[in-house]
């Protein structure tokens, strides 16, 4: 009789844990794997005296078995969706007001200044973020998902032959209750998990056509409202990207170029750029000219890669002491020292190469670019000369990096002896790609 009772109220723990299941998770995933299940515990509660132990088992496999069926994690913010969204439609209201249009023709009438207006940059800016947030999220759906969906089927099919198993045990526990646990297995076996899971599938199909998950198109009312992919004036970081994309990258060989449309060239490569149409592919097909063109843009339209304090250039402007340039780019850059640096000596070099003749009027030319300010040419001349890009850090005393005319490449050196500088014969990362 107490082994009755135990088992009684064993069988009544699982039919409250059924109950909390179906309470806790998606009714119609639980409700369908369980039913065959629970409805032979229930005509067994008054029977089974000897499967007690066997019961008692089961039930301490059973939470560990269904603790995962709960819906698919989601990794997609909705919220940061929606807001990116709302920004990128509040940074095109802006650019279509009426007041945008005379910040344009400003623009236009003074185009070769070079910094894009405000409201375009924060307009590219936000346009560019959403597009970060769509591909994130696609990626999520396309890579994860699946797998996700596919661990579910499984737990569901591990359920299926766990219920299968704990009804062919307690059938062999009395003979009394073989018709209704013979039931009991035909109806698991049609469990289906492909119908189970096939709603989360649609589910997931649903919401990648969700609009927060589409792309904003971004118009150019710099010119005329066309549509264009911003790939300029993005912030420094998305822009030193682009320096070094497009410098290396450009070709070996073609005649000087002139500066006057650098800004046309610039928003012709946006509207070309399309999925079809990369940069990499695009830059591919045309001459050293046309990449020069879209590389002065790359610096000019956008906030200064080198952003030089005015008290530090009133200090430096002339140049800079090499115990002094660690602190200075500590303070200017910070963390992106490492990578501007190796930008700047690969920007001398090719500009040393192709655009000019003299060492003074690279520095005056790429000063204007960098650092947008007149008289500073010193100072980059120094950074240039003094600062070792490859182990981010001044080069020794009496050593400096100087053009060799002959070989039209960078070389360092000791200036006293003239024999070149080896650091461990790590190889100077300053040839440019022509």
């Amino acid at each position: 009789m107490q082994l009755k009772e135990k088992h009684l109220d064993e069988l009544k723990e699982l039919r409250t844990l059924q109950d909390s299941w179906n309470s806790s998770g998606p009714p119609s995933a639980l409700s369908h794997l369980t039913e065959s299940m629970t409805g032979y515990f229930n005509q067994e509660i008054s029977i089974l005296e000897h499967a007690t132990a066997e019961m008692g088992r089961m039930k301490r496999e059973m939470p560990e078995l269904f603790e995962s069926m709960g819906p698919p994690e989601t990794k997609i913010d909705h919220e940061e969706l929606a807001r990116l969204y709302a920004e990128c439609q509040d940074s095109h209201a802006v650019v279509i007001q009426p007041e945008a249009g005379a910040i344009f023709d400003t623009w236009r009438r003074n185009r070769d200044t070079g910094m894009l207006p405000e409201i375009d940059r924060n307009y590219r800016k936000s346009v560019h973020k959403q597009h970060k947030a769509t591909e994130e999220a696609h990626l999520w759906y396309t890579e994860s998902v699946p797998t996700i969906l596919e661990r579910h089927q499984q737990r569901i099919e591990d359920i299926k032959s766990f219920s299968t198993r704990v009804l062919n045990s307690t059938r062999e526990t009395s003979v009394a209750l073989s018709t209704a646990s013979s039931s009991a297995i035909h109806a698991n076996k049609e469990i289906n998990s492909v119908r189970l899971i096939d709603p989360l599938h649609k589910q997931v199909e649903a919401e990648t056509q969700h609009i927060f998950l589409k792309p904003i198109e971004y118009r150019n009312y710099l010119q005329g409202g066309q549509v264009s992919k911003p790939i300029f004036g993005l912030g420094i970081e998305e822009t030193t990207v682009l320096v070094t994309q497009i410098q290396e990258t450009v070709a070996s060989s073609s005649p000087l170029m002139a500066f006057t449309h650098w800004v046309d060239v610039a928003f012709f490569i946006e509207k070309e750029l399309t999925e079809e149409n990369s940069l990499p592919g695009l830059l591919q097909k045309q001459n050293r000219q046309y990449k020069t063109h879209l590389l002065i843009g790359a610096l000019m339209m956008d906030e200064p890669l080198l952003p030089i304090s005015r008290s530090d250039l009133s200090l430096y402007g002339g140049g800079i002491p090499r115990t002094k340039i660690k602190q200075l780019l500590e303070r200017t850059l910070g963390s992106r020292r490492q990578q501007l640096m190796p930008l700047l000596v690969r920007l001398v070099t090719y500009w040393m190469m192709y655009l000019n003749d003299g060492v003074l009027n690279v520095f005056d030319e790429l000063s204007a670019f960098l650092i947008r300010s007149l008289g500073c040419s010193g100072l980059l001349a120094s950074l240039w000369r003094k600062w070792d890009a490859i182990f981010d850090q001044p080069f020794p005393d009496g050593v400096e990096r100087r053009w060799n005319g002959e070989a039209l490449l960078p070389e360092v050196v000791w200036l006293k002896s003239g024999q070149m500088y080896n650091r461990n014969k790590v190889k100077e990362a300053s040839e440019p790609t022509a």
